[in-house]
């Protein structure tokens, strides 16, 4: 009696490993689709790395793209290697997208200045520069990127307290000067302002 139900609990078993060997089989099988058609359309010479922003624990942690897994951010920036041009960095928020297009936008801001009210200091936000890049199309310049690149490039870091406006001087010499919650998204020959 006792060896049938030995048996029997030891094919229960068996089978249940065999089904979690199975199932995470399946999720790397997954996983690895996913990754390889995110990074279908980079050459080999280029290298994508990874900045995720938590704007809660204010911390930049450093990741290459294939080691991504469950991270939770706020902002996301990966970053293309392009050799002797400046570094494409396109800002991702939520969830990776299925393709990435490196398509650079056809004009370039005259000025992107930050004002923080209670510390009355301008913080110039350079979004091109001889190493950098972040005129991408699709990235969206807002509350958290602003907090990222003033914790990267200031080593300051903004809680939710602070108040905080932008001030945007384009290529046509027009001044548009918007609050915090206001956010820019980089078009190809134009940008939104939402």
């Amino acid at each position: 009696m006792w060896n049938i139900i030995n048996n029997y609990l030891k094919s229960i078993a068996i089978t249940f490993g065999y089904n979690i060997l199975y199932f995470f089989s399946y999720c790397q099988i997954k996983y690895n689709i996913f990754r390889n058609k995110l990074i279908s359309n980079v050459s080999q010479n280029e290298i994508l790395l990874v900045e995720l922003y938590d704007s809660f624990s204010n911390q930049i942690k450093n990741k290459k793209i294939t080691d991504l897994k469950n991270d939770k951010y706020d902002c996301m920036i990966i970053t293309k290697n392009n050799g002797s041009k400046p570094s494409d960095k396109m800002v991702v928020y939520q969830t990776l997208p299925s393709e990435i297009k490196w398509n650079n936008v056809k004009y370039k801001f005259l000025s992107l200045i930050v004002m923080i009210e209670d510390m009355e200091d301008t913080y110039n936000i350079n979004l091109y520069n001889k190493l950098e890049n972040y005129y991408v199309v699709g990235n969206v310049i807002d509350k958290n990127f602003i907090k990222y690149y003033l914790a990267k490039y200031y080593k300051l870091n903004i809680n939710e307290n602070y108040s905080y406006s932008w001030q945007l001087i384009d290529e046509n010499i027009k001044v548009i000067i918007c609050p915090m919650d206001k956010k820019i998204i980089l078009l190809e020959n134009n940008y939104e302002i939402k």
